[in-house]
C-alpha cells in the first residue's frame, strides 16, 4: 500500500537572530518572523499535498526555554493538521531537549516521541490502514552523545505488535526518526553520533534524520536523508531551505522531492570588477550583480555579504578613505523603494574587498627598507608551520577561551591558516606602503 509523508527537521522557532541590530525595523521584523512564515509554508505544503504525515525531526524551537509565541504558532499548525487528517511525529533535539514535565500536546494526531528509549508507532495511510512503523527517540537533555541509534530495534513492527496487538502486514515499511550526527561533521557539535554504515545495517527503509542544516542524500539503499533546516539564519547557511515529500508505493520503492520553504536566503560572493577602470564602473557593475542575486533569490528577500576582487588601482582605491562605506551606502539606498513597498529585497550585510595583490610584495622583498624586512619575515614564518602556529596561538589565545571559538579554530586546516597569514601581510604592507617610497 502506497503513502505519502513530509520530512523535515530543525524549525528553530523564534530564533534570536542575533547580530542584526543594525538593519532596519521594517526589515528586522520580517527576519524574525522567518521561522514562524516558513512553518506556516510546510503545513500549507503538507496539506496541499495530501500528506498521510509529517515527521519532523528535532530542533523544533529554538532553546529549551520556549516562547509563549514559539509554542502558540506552532499548536495552530498542527490543530489545521489534525482537521486535514495528517499524522504527525515529532522528536525533540538539542536545541529544545525534552521535559517529562512539561507535556504540551495532547492531540491524538500528534505523536512525541519520548527520552527513556525508542519508541516504535504505526503510520496510518488516510484509509485507516497501517503503512508503516515510525521509531523515534527525543533528547532529555541539550547533549546526548550516547549512540541512540544503536538502541533502535531491527524489528520495530513487532515492537508496535507487542504493543497494541496488531498483526503486521506482510512487508512493513520502516523509518527511523533521530536527531543526531552521521559520520561527524565539523560545523556541528557530534550529538547522538553513529556512522551510514550503522544504518544501514538496521533494515530500515527510510532514516528522517534531524541536526545538521546542509541538505543532505547520504544514502538510497535505504534512505538517509537530513533536509536541512526550514529557514536559513546566518550567513553560513546559503542556498534553498525547505523539506522533502517522499511518495512510498505499493512495492516500498521511495522517491523524494525538495521543496523551498524559507522566505528569505542569504549569499556569500564574490564579485570580480577586474574589468572596472573606475569607481563609478564599479558601482555599475555592483549594482548589476545585485539584479543577478535578485533572480536567483527567486522572489525571496536576501541578505548579502561581498567580496569585491578588483584590479589593484581600482582596489587601493576602494581602500582608502570611506568609498567601501559609500558603496554599501549606494546599494542600500537603490533598495529602499523595495523595502517600503514591501517588496522582497536584496540587502547587503557587509562589503569586503580582496586584498590579493594591493601591495606590491616583489617590489619590497628585496628591498633594503624596513617594509622589506616585514615581507621578508612574513615569507619565512609561511615557511616555517611551527612557527606560524606558535604565532597564531599566540595572537588568538584569547580565543581559545570560548568553547564554539575553539572548536572552530581547532578545525581550520594549515591551507586556511597560512591564507590568514597572507591576509594579515598583505594588509600591514599596503598599510606602510601608502605614500612610501623604497629607501
Amino acid at each position: 500500500m502506497g503513502f505519502r509523508f513530509v520530512h523535515a527537521a530543525d524549525l528553530h522557532l523564534d530564533s534570536p537572530f542575533k547580530g542584526l541590530a543594525e538593519l532596519p525595523n521594517e526589515l528586522r521584523e520580517q527576519v524574525l518572523q522567518s521561522t514562524f512564515t516558513a512553518w506556516d509554508k510546510l503545513v500549507d505544503l503538507t496539506i496541499r499535498c495530501g500528506a498521510d504525515a509529517l515527521l519532523l525531526g528535532g530542533d523544533l524551537f529554538d532553546g529549551a526555554h520556549r516562547t509563549l509565541r514559539a509554542e502558540w504558532r506552532l499548536r495552530r499548525g498542527l490543530d489545521r493538521l489534525g482537521e486535514a487528517h495528517v499524522q504527525v511525529f515529532i522528536i525533540h533535539g538539542n536545541h529544545d531537549p525534552m521535559k517529562q514535565s512539561e507535556p504540551w500536546s495532547e492531540a491524538e494526531h500528534v505523536h512525541v516521541f519520548g527520552t527513556h528509549e525508542p519508541l516504535s508507532l504505526p503510520l496510518f495511510n488516510q484509509q485507516g490502514e497501517w503503512v508503516a512503523v515510525v521509531t523515534g527517540m527525543s533528547y532529555g537533555e541539550a547533549a546526548v552523545y550516547d549512540n541512540l541509534a544503536s538502541l533502535y530495534p531491527r524489528e520495530p513492527e513487532r515492537r508496535v505488535h507487542q504493543q497494541t496487538g496488531r498483526s503486521v502486514p506482510d512487508s512493513m515499511y520502516r523509518i527511523g526518526l533521530l536527531h543526531g550526527t552521521v559520520d561527524s561533521n565539523k560545523d556541528h557539535d557530534p550529538y547522538a553520533p553513529c556512522t551510514k554504515e550503522e544504518l544501514v545495517q538496521k533494515g530500515y527503509d527510510y532514516w528522517a534524520l534531524g541536526h545538521i542544516h546542509v541538505r543532505q542524500l547520504l544514502s538510497t539503499d535505504p534512505y538517509i536523508v537530513y533536509p536541512g533546516n526550514l529557514q536559513s539564519r546566518h550567513i553560513k547557511e546559503t542556498g534553498a531551505k525547505g523539506a522533502f515529500v517522499v511518495d512510498v508505493h505499493d512495492d516500498h520503492s521511495t522517491e523524494l522531492a525538495f521543496h523551498a520553504l524559507d522566505c528569505m536566503r542569504w549569499f556569500e560572493m564574490e564579485l570580480n570588477l577586474h574589468e572596472a577602470s573606475s569607481l563609478q564602473q564599479a558601482g555599475d557593475m555592483l549594482l548589476r550583480a545585485v539584479e543577478d542575486i535578485r533572480e536567483a533569490s527567486e522572489g525571496r528577500s536576501a541578505f548579502v555579504r561581498m567580496t569585491l576582487c578588483a584590479s589593484p588601482a581600482v582596489q587601493h582605491d576602494l581602500l582608502q578613505g570611506d568609498l567601501q562605506q559609500e558603496l554599501l551606502e549606494l546599494w542600500k539606498e537603490s533598495e529602499w523603494p523595495r523595502l517600503e513597498s514591501e517588496e522582497s529585497i536584496v540587502w547587503p550585510l557587509q562589503i569586503m574587498v580582496n586584498r590579493e595583490e594591493t601591495s606590491d610584495l616583489e617590489r619590497w622583498r628585496e628591498a633594503d627598507h624596513f617594509i622589506g624586512d616585514v615581507v621578508r619575515l612574513g615569507d619565512a614564518l609561511l615557511q616555517d608551520k611551527e612557527e606560524l602556529a606558535a604565532l597564531l596561538e599566540e595572537v588568538l589565545g584569547s580565543f581559545y577561551s570560548q568553547r564554539r571559538l575553539r572548536q572552530w579554530l581547532q578545525h581550520q586546516s594549515e591551507a586556511e591558516q597560512e591564507k590568514w597569514m597572507r591576509d594579515a601581510l598583505q594588509l600591514v604592507v599596503g598599510r606602510l606602503d601608502q605614500g612610501g617610497e623604497k629607501g
